[in-house]
């Protein structure tokens, strides 16, 4: 199969041509190149690739800013981590979309801050500005963490317009993202409880008294070397979860990079495999014999756990979208 497909490289967008083959089972992928892309070039039927080995994005084009919305202010060198400019600006427009559709005063709003720092990180500015995210210089950095760390500032940037200028609707969203929060966190601790990790009660107390949940190992193999992975569990990623604000966060900040048409088919994907994990667990509890029940009941209660965490997420998800028209909004990746 051969198709064309746009690579940035530094910022700019060049042409190539691709051809995928298969051999055995593996699929291999040949590029050819074509030349600079140019705005004729940018057809709709187009694919368009960020670089080798990503998935297929939409096509990069020139979005227009909302009234009294400011430019982001991208002052570090992304060439070297391939991360382009005008996705990046892209999110910023959906981000400033949504805030310009709750009838708010964008020039209020300050734009995320992009420059050089000593690690991947976001902080508040100085003197009431933006949120500034940092990185360091060169090939030091790491691209997911960036992406992340941007959309996280974009997502705390609207959540603070919100609380500014439509307390209302801010209020409402803490009150329906608390309980989800709430609700989540018990379902994680509930999975970690019945999980065989021999630190499970410290992982679980650490859950319950600061937020933070490590990485959840796999029972399948009984080795730590192997752990799931966060979507399985509804979350964006392990680390902290200090309160509904930094829940929403990534949430949002997942949305405005992938879109909420994705990140929706994800987690109904997830939620469909953990529906079917639960009762396959429930058919194997009441077959076990006396002895293996209580292995098996742990299973069940895990992939009761796992449904109930991923439930409260799609809940979230779509609290987030209610609030913020985000099913509006067209994916950029980079």
């Amino acid at each position: 199969m051969s198709y064309r497909v746009v690579k940035w490289v530094k910022g700019r967008a060049y042409l190539y041509d691709q051809t995928s083959y298969r051999v055995g089972r593996k699929v291999r992928t040949t590029s050819r190149y074509v030349g600079p892309a140019t705005a004729a070039t940018h057809a709709p039927s187009s694919k368009v690739m960020a670089s080798p080995g990503e998935r297929a994005s939409p096509v990069q084009r020139k979005v227009t800013l909302p009234e009294g919305a400011s430019e982001p202010m991208i002052e570090a060198d992304l060439g070297a981590l391939r991360i382009g400019r005008e996705p990046l600006r892209n999110w910023h427009v959906n981000a400033m979309r949504s805030l310009d559709g709750l009838g708010m005063d964008l020039s209020k709003v300050p734009p995320v801050t992009v420059k050089h720092g000593l690690s991947v990180r976001v902080r508040k500015g100085r003197f009431g500005g933006g949120y500034v995210v940092t990185l360091p210089r060169g090939q030091r950095g790491n691209r997911n963490a960036v992406r992340d760390a941007y959309g996280k500032a974009l997502a705390a940037t609207m959540l603070d317009g919100l609380q500014e200028q439509r307390p209302d609707l801010h209020q409402a969203l803490a009150l329906h993202f608390d309980q989800s929060y709430r609700a989540t966190t018990r379902a994680v601790m509930d999975y970690i409880a019945n999980s065989r990790d021999r630190n499970k009660w410290a992982l679980v107390l650490t859950a319950w008294a600061w937020g933070k949940v490590s990485p959840v190992y796999a029972d399948r193999s009984g080795m730590r070397s192997r752990f799931i992975a966060p979507r399985m569990l509804g979350l964006q990623q392990w680390g902290e979860r200090k309160d509904w604000r930094a829940d929403a966060e990534a949430t949002l900040g997942a949305v405005l990079r992938k879109g909420y048409g994705p990140e929706r088919t994800r987690h109904s994907e997830e939620w469909k495999k953990a529906r079917f994990a639960e009762r396959n667990a429930e058919e194997a509890f009441r077959k076990a014999r006396i002895g293996k029940r209580g292995a098996a009941r742990k299973t069940w209660r895990r992939a009761q756990a796992r449904v109930s965490a991923l439930r409260e997420q799609a809940f979230a998800l779509e609290t987030l979208n209610g609030v913020f028209g985000l099913d509006a909004q067209e994916p950029y990746l980079v």
